[in-house]
């Protein structure tokens, strides 16, 4: 039993001081706690006190656009793509969706962050926001899931979130994204889950789960096109479904709290996110000065 158990957990490359070093990484060392509240400071707009869920739990089902919205944008951008990239050199299932029409981008963005969206994105930063990069991606039926439709966190500061918006229904695809909270990505992070080697990520958790004494109830919801999911991608567990009965459109941000409101910070920045090659600035003092910039 125990040699079984070894077995198991030695194939999942289980370190828990993988967790804490990392958030130590981007969080201290890179300066990115610090710029979060140097953001904070900065901000004198209205707060809603009662937090929600985003920040209760580290995730929230939001509605974004109206179903006849969403199938407008994803037709529009369809019709604006200049070019497809594979996502990853290893990954023939997942496509970027190049877009260059600036003007639609913009229009676009206003629509999608209106007031209640951008109330409850600064309600969890407790400051102004901005699109660090932003990617149209398209997911094509596979038979098997790796990277990023397996368990996994991504690397990054605390203070970071993502959006998936779904352009196209789930009953469409089949293809979903499914989620486990803070507290329980928290007890996968001291059994040393999270932050391992790609290559030992795994589409089930639920024996180390059992093992490890941690509830496993994943959370997911039947995504209609115009719905979307915010959460913490660096403190919350998550993996996609890949699609099997066609493409799943996805429009997903990365957010970073802003000195300046998200508008601003996109125009000023020739409207384009500030990091679009999907990496980290080395030092967030960096990412303040080329935002301060910008304003």
């Amino acid at each position: 039993m125990f040699s079984d158990l070894f077995r198991s957990n030695s194939k999942l490359d289980l370190d828990p001081e993988r967790a804490p070093q990392t958030y130590a990484l981007f969080d201290d060392r890179q300066g990115y706690r610090s710029y979060a509240q140097r953001c904070q400071q900065r901000f004198s707009g209205t707060m809603n006190s009662a937090p929600g869920l985003l920040t209760q739990q580290g995730l929230e089902h939001v509605a974004i656009l109206s179903a006849p919205e969403a199938g407008e944008l994803l037709s529009q951008a369809l019709a604006r793509t200049d070019e497809s990239i594979t996502n990853k050199p290893q990954i023939d299932y997942s496509d970027i969706l190049m877009i260059r029409d600036k003007i639609f981008l913009e229009t676009w963005f206003r629509k999608i962050f209106q007031p209640a969206l951008t109330a409850k994105l600064t309600g969890y930063f407790q400051s102004h926001f901005l699109i660090y990069w932003y990617t149209f991606l398209k997911a094509k039926p596979a038979d098997q899931a790796v990277r990023s439709f397996l368990w996994h966190c991504d690397k990054g500061p605390s203070a970071h979130l993502k959006i998936l918006l779904y352009l196209n229904d789930m009953q469409e695809h089949r293809g979903n994204t499914i989620f486990l909270d803070r507290a329980t990505t928290a007890r996968f992070a001291e059994c040393g889950y999270v932050f391992g080697s790609v290559k030992k990520r795994t589409d089930d958790l639920s024996e180390l789960a059992k093992q490890k004494g941690i509830p496993f109830q994943p959370h997911s919801w039947d995504m209609k096109a115009g719905e979307g999911v915010a959460f913490e991608p660096s403190q919350v567990l998550h993996r996609g479904i890949l699609p099997s009965t066609g493409f799943r459109y996805v429009l997903a941000f990365c957010l970073l709290p802003s000195p300046i409101p998200w508008d601003q910070a996109f125009t000023g920045n020739n409207h384009e996110g500030f990091r679009a090659d999907y990496t980290w600035h080395p030092h967030a003092q960096d990412l303040m000065k080329a935002i301060l910039v910008s304003a």
